[in-house]
């Protein structure tokens, strides 16, 4: 969702039914450089884990001057950044020219949008709720990104999101698909 008011009523009931139908919901955090995201992004910390908010970082990895950032409220919890800055977009078709580059928290939530897909095509039975955690506790919290007051819960970092963590159980013995007798073995990755 690229819309940004600084509040937008109108839009409560569309993100209700987000909410009620276990889908997600990736907003961008606005393009005025204040310190606390915009409505309808305001909205995700009423989501239910089904809010993202999406700041955008330029090419530099520092939140850009444009972009709003995680302020101090509930939403810091559900705020990442990704690239937004000096992003290349094409135009439309019959067009003489190749494109343009543009700026705007609008480029940095289909990063996020993007990285859900691809979390959800790898891992099909997590939850909505699920991928929405994973996304934002495998963002990278180091360095600059350790500021929640700016970057929320970090940089959006897609291998991590698509690592595996926890403990695996592993069949161990003679026959993995045996029922007799199998011993179970544990690693941590």
């Amino acid at each position: 969702l690229s819309t940004q008011k600084n509040d937008f009523a109108i839009i409560r009931p569309a993100i209700q039914n987000v909410v009620a139908a276990d889908k997600i919901l990736v907003m961008a955090a606005g393009n005025f450089g204040w310190s606390n995201p915009l409505y309808p992004a305001a909205y995700a910390m009423e989501m239910d884990y089904h809010g993202i908010i999406a700041g955008a970082i330029g090419p530099d990895g520092a939140i850009t001057s444009f972009s709003n950032r995680a302020g101090v409220s509930s939403n810091s919890q559900f705020y990442v950044v990704a690239a937004g800055s000096q992003m290349y977009a094409p135009l439309n078709a019959g067009s003489k020219s190749f494109g343009f580059v543009k700026d705007g928290t609008s480029f940095a939530a289909p990063q996020v949008t993007g990285a859900l897909a691809l979390l959800l095509g790898a891992f099909p039975n997590l939850t909505s709720q699920d991928a929405v955690r994973i996304i934002l506790t495998s963002a990278d919290k180091t360095g600059i990104y350790a500021d929640s007051s700016i970057y929320g819960q970090g940089r959006l970092d897609i291998q991590a999101a698509l690592a595996p963590a926890g403990e695996l159980l592993l069949p161990t013995g003679t026959s993995a698909g045996s029922s007799s007798g199998g011993k179970i073995g544990r690693a941590h990755v």
